[in-house]
Parts: structure tokens; C-alpha cells; sequence
């Protein structure tokens, strides 16, 4: 039997003007996943608390291991850890071997080293992805107009970077309905006059088609079934945009927000290839080469802290309303100093890992290794070269944008005899 005109295989109707999801399963748990699973909660608190004493009730071991945990069985992990050979006791205070401060390093090692492998993956994709049309040489059955240039999921990506998330409904209601390049602003703005409406709620049917719009999908089980494809595609799997929505908004994930934006920055307009699907691919695969290219300029590293952060937040005012010279994270050893310092220090810095820098003191450590010290010149004899202080200052001067300098032990060395006259 002769299939009617306007449908498409598996029985749906042929979208004219919405991008549709004309996929027989949509692929709502679509995922794709590069991680490194987490140490053990109980091992990472023991081995923030070398030298600490280990006496009941052990409350600075258990508030290091970050969850609810009795003596009997803060002991019994301490004598499981002792008997692998990872930590001991002596004379009342715990002690690490150098056993541990292996498995330790080795797993930081592997945890940069994937997320490192995760970067590449996400410049890939977000290179390619930001070159997929709605209407290609894949999608000439699908009905859309001849005129539809639309890049959805760049039109997705701008939706979020702009409004900082995009509701499921806003996505289903407004964005699903660009067809066309030059209608994208004008749906942002919609999505953006109806967030200042007061008692907005796009959770609820009613008030999303007042302020929003009639439905794609009238049936609300089938609207989220078909919405759900578009955000794990453009979000590829949960790598650029969150896997999980938060009150039905999802937005940037850190690699994401670190990417996509410059991305965007790049005019990218739609290209016609006819039925040719080997130019269609030929040119999403030219996408890889652009993205390894801006990984080889410059190195980057994405933060873990989303922008709401407030560390990151109270530092960023510090640093730029107070004018502050300087920022010292203070508290006992293993509550995340250092880790802190280092994420808010890449987000400065938009992840350009040349523009971090960091240096850890200790006791012997001196000016000449700071600031700057006699090297050994083989026209001269000695020369005086600048170290790691005014090496910063001098990139400072270069680039457009914040350098960060990240001093690990600070306390640990006599300052006045590191910093010198830096100090006044």
C-alpha cells in the first residue's frame, strides 16, 4: 500500500514547520560517557589527614571523608587501608606511605590525562556539530522547506548561551519552529520577553501557550519524548549541555560553556550539497581539522565550577569590584584549598591553560626562586633573569585578558624573605 504523501516511515507526520524528531525510537537515554570513576569517599578522607591525630570520636578524619560515618566503622576502614599497606599509626597520629602517595598521584595523573582526552572530544564535536543543518543531503525526506537554512543545534547553543538555560517547553514551543536563520533572535527574544512576565511558568500548559505559543506536540508524554533527542544531540550525550535537567532547564556543561561560545563567535551559514551526501560528510569532517588545529594553538582546560559558584563568585568580585591584590584561601588542610584555587584560577582565565601558572613553597624556598635570581650566562658569567613572579607580570602585558599566578603552601616558607620588596 502506497504510504501517504506528508508521512515518513514508522507512521509520523512529515514536519513543514518545525524540525520535528523523525526517529522511530527517540533516544531519550542517549548518552555518551569519558569518565574516570571516583576514589573511594573513605580513602580520599584518609589521605587528606596525614599527620592528624587518629583518636575517637576522629571527628577531623570523618568531616575529610565527606559523608555521615561511625567510629566502629571509621576504624574498620582505617585497619582495611592499614592492611594494604596505605597508612599506619604511630604514637597516636596517622601517617600515609609512600605507597598511597603512588596510587594517589597515579590516579590524579589518569584523571587529568581523561579529562584532557574529554577536551578533544568535545572540540570535535562541538566543531562538527556547529555545521549540522536541519536540511541536508541525510534529511531531504524529511519535508522540510526548501528555504529552511536553519543550524540547529547551534541555534540551541545560542538559546542557552544567551538566556544561561533553555526550558524544555521553550525548546518544544518556540526554538523547535526556526526554520530559517534570520528567524533565531526573534525567538530568543520571545523565550526572553516571556521570562519577564510576571508568574511565568512554562511547566505549566496554559501559561506556556500564552506566553509561549501552541504546542509541536499537543501530547505532553510525546512533546518530552520528542524534545529530549535535540538536547542530547546538541549537548552530544551530556558532554556539552547537562545531562539532566534542573526544574526542566538544562544548560552548559563546564566543557560546554568553555567551547561553545567561541564557537558562536564564528559566522557559520548553511551550505547547499544537493543529494551529495559524500560532500555533505567531507565537510562536517573538515570541522576536525579546524578543532585539532585550536587545540594545538593553545592548550585548554575546563573548571569544574559552574558560574554561580560562590567562591568563584566572592574571588571575582575581590579581584575586580575591591581591586584586591590577592586572594588567600585559609582553613585546615584537606577542605580544597588548592583544588579551589586551581578551578577559579581556569575560569579566570576561560581555560587557557598558558595564562595558569602554579608554584608551591616550602621551607627553603627564597626570593631568587620567586621573583628573580643570578643564572649562569656563558658570555657573561651570571645574568639576572626573571623567575616566576615577573614572568606572569610580562605575559600579563602580552595577552588580552588575566593571567593567574596559584602559590600552593603559601604558609609554609617565610614570605618577607620569598616576596621582598613585592611586598610594599
Amino acid at each position: 500500500m502506497e504510504k501517504p504523501k506528508g508521512y515518513f516511515e514508522g507512521g509520523g507526520r512529515l514536519p513543514v514547520d518545525n524540525w520535528g524528531t523523525p526517529l522511530r525510537d527517540t533516544l531519550s537515554e542517549a548518552d555518551i560517557r569519558l569518565e574516570l570513576g571516583e576514589i573511594n569517599p573513605k580513602l580520599a578522607g584518609f589521605l587528606a589527614s596525614d599527620g592528624v591525630r587518629y583518636q575517637r570520636p576522629y571527628e577531623e578524619i570523618s568531616s575529610r571523608i565527606g559523608e555521615q560515618i561511625t567510629e566502629n566503622r571509621l576504624e574498620t576502614w582505617k585497619k582495611f587501608f592499614q592492611d594494604l599497606g596505605l597508612l599506619w599509626v604511630d604514637d597516636g597520629t596517622l601517617h600515609l606511605t609512600r605507597f598511597v602517595h603512588i596510587v594517589a598521584n597515579a590516579y590524579a595523573d589518569a584523571r587529568r590525562e581523561t579529562e584532557q582526552e574529554r577536551l578533544k572530544i568535545a572540540a570535535a564535536a562541538v566543531r562538527v556539530l556547529g555545521r549540522q543543518q536541519l536540511l541536508n543531503p541525510t534529511t531531504l525526506n524529511r519535508g522540510y522547506p526548501a528555504d529552511c537554512d536553519v543550524l540547529p543545534y547551534r541555534a540551541i547553543w545560542s538559546a542557552i548561551n544567551r538566556l544561561g538555560s533553555l526550558h524544555w517547553e521553550e525548546l518544544h514551543r518556540v526554538m523547535l519552529r526556526v526554520m530559517k536563520q534570520d528567524q533565531l533572535e526573534g525567538a530568543i527574544e520571545r523565550i526572553e520577553q516571556a521570562r519577564e512576565k510576571p508568574g511565568y511558568d512554562p511547566s505549566d500548559p496554559n501559561n506556556a501557550t500564552e506566553n509561549l505559543g501552541e504546542p509541536v506536540y499537543p501530547d505532553a508524554d510525546q512533546a518530552t519524548r520528542r524534545n529530549t533527542p535535540w538536547f542530547s544531540a546538541a549537548g552530544f550525550g551530556g558532554l556539552l549541555i547537562d545531562r539532566e535537567p534542573i526544574n526542566g532547564r538544562r544548560s552548559f556543561t563546564p566543557l560546554g560553556a568553555l567551547l561553545i561560545p567561541a564557537e558562536l563567535a564564528e559566522p557559520r551559514s548553511w551550505e547547499e550539497f544537493g543529494n551529495d551526501q559524500a560532500a555533505w560528510f567531507g565537510y562536517l569532517s573538515e570541522a576536525i581539522d579546524a578543532a585539532s588545529e585550536a587545540l594545538d594553538e593553545e592548550e585548554l582546560i575546563a573548571s569544574h565550577l559552574d558560574d554561580e559558584d560562590e567562591v568563584y563568585l566572592e574571588v571575582q568580585k575581590l579581584l575586580t569590584v575591591d581591586q584586591a591584590p590577592g586572594v588567600l584561601f585559609v582553613g585546615p588542610p584537606g577542605t580544597g584549598k588548592s583544588w579551589y584555587a586551581r578551578q577559579i584560577a581556569v575560569k579566570l582565565t576561560n581555560g587557557r591553560a598558558s595564562r595558569v601558572r602554579e608554584v608551591q613553597f616550602h621551607p627553603s624556598y627564597q626570593y631568587e626562586d620567586f621573583v628573580e635570581g643570578y643564572v649562569p650566562d656563558p658570555e657573561k658569567g651570571f645574568k639576572l633573569a626573571d623567575r616566576h613572579l615577573l614572568e606572569m607580570i610580562a605575559l600579563a602585558d602580552k595577552v588580552d585578558g588575566p593571567v593567574v599566578l596559584v602559590i600552593d603552601e603559601f604558609s609554609s616558607t617565610d614570605q618577607s624573605r620569598v616576596l621582598g620588596e613585592t611586598m610594599t
